[in-house]
């Protein structure tokens, strides 16, 4: 998965989520972005996980150096384009063990009150972030607390966070398990020593939250059930 964000010259934001590919960059119609002031088809990128291919139609703007023609470029890729800042973010969760993200025992405490899915300690959480400066982080905890599955809107706020964030205050979907009675959210099971395992009461499964399809099919076959992150590839690489 893939983030772009588009900062214009008077710093309106445009995002977008793409699953990878070739993405058009331009001013005329179906460009997958546009960007005004832009030649009509001014750069394409091919999103790669570790890299990006850019073919520049037209000058474009890099670390300061004017380019055009093709390039491979390391990701996160940044391009002026028009006085436009164009960023490119290669967004799938790293393994969850690769993701650590330390938070402090206050911040610990209220993310551990919200686990229930209580919605007034969502709140109290969300105000802790918003008096903390936290303004994005507050805002998703809030819309999260309405219930139901992030929207298109909720998903590129929750893109550039931390995917060991994004499963404490998730509630993903339980796959595959075939007992009639389960949870059947993430939210609703049992915590476990390890922020990435949890345990259901009623059927004894452990749910392993998965970053990949080859994770989740090796936790299954081993018995348990699995919560994929919103971010995490749902076929495999080819």
């Amino acid at each position: 998965m893939f983030f772009v964000e588009v900062v214009a010259p008077d710093r309106t934001v445009q995002r977008a989520l793409f699953t990878g590919g070739d993405i058009t960059i331009g001013s005329r119609g179906g460009s997958h972005v546009i960007v005004g002031g832009a030649a009509p088809l001014h750069v394409t990128v091919s999103l790669r996980n570790a890299y990006a291919t850019v073919n520049a139609a037209a000058p474009l703007e890099l670390g300061g150096i004017t380019l055009t023609g093709t390039h491979q470029l390391q990701m996160p890729v940044a391009l002026g384009v028009a006085g436009h800042t164009i960023t490119v973010r290669d967004i799938t969760p790293p393994l969850f063990e690769a993701s650590y993200h330390p938070i402090s025992a206050e911040e610990a405490a209220l993310v551990d009150a919200i686990v229930t899915g209580d919605v007034a300690s969502r709140m109290i959480y969300a105000d802790w972030l918003e008096g903390r400066g936290d303004l994005a982080r507050a805002d998703i905890v809030r819309r999260l607390a309405e219930g139901g599955p992030p929207d298109h809107e909720v998903l590129l706020a929750l893109a550039p966070t931390n995917v060991r964030w994004r499963a404490r205050v998730l509630e993903p979907t339980i796959e595959h398990c075939p007992d009639d009675g389960c949870p059947r959210h993430w939210g609703a099971l049992e915590r476990s020593g390890r922020a990435d395992v949890r345990r259901c009461d009623r059927c004894a499964k452990l749910a392993l939250y998965c970053v990949n399809v080859a994770q989740a099919a090796e936790h299954r076959r081993a018995g348990g059930v699995v919560v994929y992150d919103p971010f995490a590839p749902r076929t495999p690489p080819p």
